[in-house]
């Protein structure tokens, strides 16, 4: 039934290449037999090793709610080459503080270097999944349908992107979807993430990834 006619047919606003897909799509994605029914195996391919469970870089480097201080997070200084490690060691012989945002990316193009990066053929699209995907009031289909904010009112808030973002990507004949279940405090977390992430899979398959 996907086919491209179908793709124009759920399209909202009539714009193929920013597509606001309808609820009516979006459900049919959610409740076919090819979308990932999200069963514990399948779950646990989606969860991070409980090591690194509370790894959250961004919040850590730019000290929010004093992470820094926190034992649970000053573990990863040292840990397994993290880049919570590496800007530390760093900051430290520089005699630098966080949210040194000039050494931070002197240390990612360095790591670049070091390793083989994806293909050109390849789009890498990085999902914030996990925790976020917790609020009650907001079903995988709202989380699609639009854009949600977790902190109501707070505009930077829109972890969580609605399948219209994913429609201004340019066509790639791959796609890898980067992302783990973070700070995960129940199993409705887990579900709706990988629900999310299934019906993703199903719309870049639909566009010809």
């Amino acid at each position: 039934w996907f086919s491209k006619n179908c793709h124009q047919l759920f399209c909202e606003n009539n714009n193929i290449s920013h597509c606001r897909w309808s609820y009516d799509a979006i459900q049919i994605l959610l409740n076919d037999k090819l979308t990932l029914k999200c069963t514990e195996e399948q779950l646990d391919k989606f969860r991070m090793p409980e090591e690194w469970s509370l790894y959250q870089f961004s919040d850590f480097f730019n000290g929010a709610n004093n992470r820094y201080t926190r034992d649970s997070w000053r573990s990863y200084f040292f840990f397994n080459n993290s880049l919570f490690g590496e800007y530390h060691i760093e900051a430290v012989k520089r005699g630098a503080g966080w949210g040194q945002y000039p050494l931070l990316m002197e240390l990612i193009k360095k790591k670049k270097s070091q390793v083989q990066g994806p293909s050109a053929n390849t789009t890498v699209v990085h999902l914030r999944i996990g925790d976020v995907m917790g609020r009650k009031n907001q079903s995988v289909a709202d989380l699609l349908h639009h854009q949600n904010l977790y902190y109501p009112g707070e505009w930077w808030a829109g972890y969580v992107k609605p399948l219209s973002v994913y429609s201004s990507l340019e066509p790639a004949k791959n796609i890898v979807f980067m992302g783990g279940l973070h700070h995960i405090t129940n199993k409705e977390e887990e579900i709706k993430s990988c629900q999310y992430v299934s019906v993703l899979k199903r719309y870049f398959e639909a566009r010809g990834s």
